[in-house]
C-alpha cells in the first residue's frame, strides 16, 4: 500500500494550465490532491476574519465539545477538503497558533494529538501560519492512501489548512510524526514571504510551483538551486508521485525515496521530516541534504524541540535511492 502526503491548491484547472513561457516549471498534482474548489470561501464561511483570528471570539482551550451552530462558527466538509475520496470527520479553527473551537464534526483524539505534537516540534510563532486543522477518513483506493494534505486558506497564502487521515495516524505513529513535519514544511515554504502568488507565471525567474513563484531569497529556491540541476528539472513528469520519481531516484542517492525524487518540494519536505526526527541518513547524498537543512536559519529549532520532547530518533525506513 502506498502512503502519500499531498498538497492541494484552489482552482486547479487555472493553476496548472501551461503559461506562455514553457521553460517555467509547473508541477501538477494527481487526482489524489486535486485543488479544492473555492477554498477562498473558507475565510468567510468559517468566520476566520481578521478580528476573530486575533482571538476575540473564541475560547482557545475548548476543544472537547460538539459544534453548537447557534453559538460557534461552522465550516462545511467541502471547505475542509472533502471530496469523493475524503470524508472529513472533524475541523478546528486555529487561533493565534493554538487549537481553537470545533467548526465541524465532533472531537477526535487523533486530531488533537496530531496538533499537540506539531505544536511541540514547531516554534510557536510559526504555528500562527495555520488557520484550520482537520481530520478525515480516506475512502479512496486501498493501495493508495493519502496520509495528510495542506491547502492555503486564501489566494495570498496568509494561512493554511492542514488535515490528517485519522485512522492512519493511529495505525502508524512514527509515519504520522514524519507526515506532520512533512506537511508543515509545505506550509512554511509557501507563506507570503516565501512565495509570490501575484506574479504572472511568465514573469517567474525562479521556480513556479503551480500557485506562485518562489522569491529569490526563499528557502525553496535555495534548495532547488543547491540540489536540482536543469536536467533533473526538465525530466519532471509533472506529477508528484512515487512512480514519477522512479527514474531520478535510481540515479541519485540523495533522495529520501522515489516520492521525493518526483518533485523539488516533496524532496525538501521528506528530507525535512527526516531531519526533524533524527533519522540516520542511509547514503552520503541524504547526509548532505540533512546537513544543509541543519545550517538554515530557524530550521534547527524544529530538531531541537523534537529532541527535547524525546521524539527522536526514528528509524529511517525511506526507500534508498541511487
Amino acid at each position: 500500500m502506498l502512503r502519500l502526503r499531498a498538497e492541494r491548491y484552489p482552482s486547479p484547472m487555472a493553476l496548472f494550465t501551461p503559461g506562455p513561457d514553457p521553460s517555467v516549471r509547473r508541477p501538477s498534482r494527481t487526482k489524489l490532491w486535486i485543488g479544492l474548489v473555492a477554498l477562498t470561501l473558507i475565510a468567510s464561511a468559517c468566520g476566520v476574519a481578521e478580528e476573530q483570528l486575533a482571538g476575540d471570539n473564541f475560547d482557545d482551550g475548548d476543544t472537547g465539545s460538539e459544534v453548537d451552530s447557534d453559538s460557534a462558527q461552522t465550516c462545511t466538509p467541502e471547505e475542509l477538503g472533502a471530496d469523493e475520496d475524503t470524508e472529513v470527520v472533524t475541523g478546528h479553527l486555529v487561533v493565534d497558533g493554538e487549537l481553537g473551537e470545533l467548526c465541524f464534526g465532533e472531537p477526535n483524539d487523533a486530531v488533537i494529538e496530531a496538533f499537540e505534537e506539531l505544536a511541540v516540534i514547531t516554534p510557536p510563532d510559526q504555528m500562527t501560519d495555520l488557520g484550520l486543522f482537520a481530520g478525515f477518513v480516506w475512502e479512496g483506493a486501498d493501495d493508495e492512501v493519502t496520509l495528510a494534505f495542506v491547502s492555503p486558506v486564501d489566494d495570498a497564502h496568509s494561512q493554511f489548512l492542514l488535515a490528517i487521515e485519522v485512522e492512519e495516524f493511529v495505525n502508524d505513529r512514527d509515519e504520522a510524526s514524519l507526515t506532520n513535519a512533512h506537511e508543515f514544511a509545505h506550509v512554511f515554504t509557501q507563506t507570503q514571504t516565501e512565495l509570490d502568488t501575484e506574479i504572472d507565471p511568465a514573469d517567474c525567474d525562479t521556480y513556479w510551483n503551480g500557485s506562485g513563484c518562489f522569491r529569490e531569497d526563499s528557502l525553496m529556491f535555495a534548495w532547488i538551486t543547491e540540489f536540482w540541476n536543469s536536467t533533473q528539472l526538465d525530466a519532471l513528469v509533472g506529477e508528484a508521485s512515487v512512480d514519477g520519481g522512479a527514474e531520478q531516484c535510481a540515479l541519485d542517492d540523495s533522495f529520501f525515496g522515489q516520492y521525493a525524487a518526483s518533485d523539488p518540494e516533496e524532496d525538501f519536505a521528506e528530507a525535512f521530516s527526516a531531519y526533524v526526527f533524527g533519522l540516520e541518513p542511509a547514503t552520503n547524498g541524504q547526509a548532505q541534504k540533512v546537513a544543509w537543512i541543519q545550517d538554515q536559519p530557524g530550521l534547527a529549532e524544529f530538531r531541537e524541540r523534537a529532541d527535547a520532547a524525546g521524539l527522536t530518533p526514528l528509524t529511517n525506513n525511506f526507500e534508498v535511492c541511487g
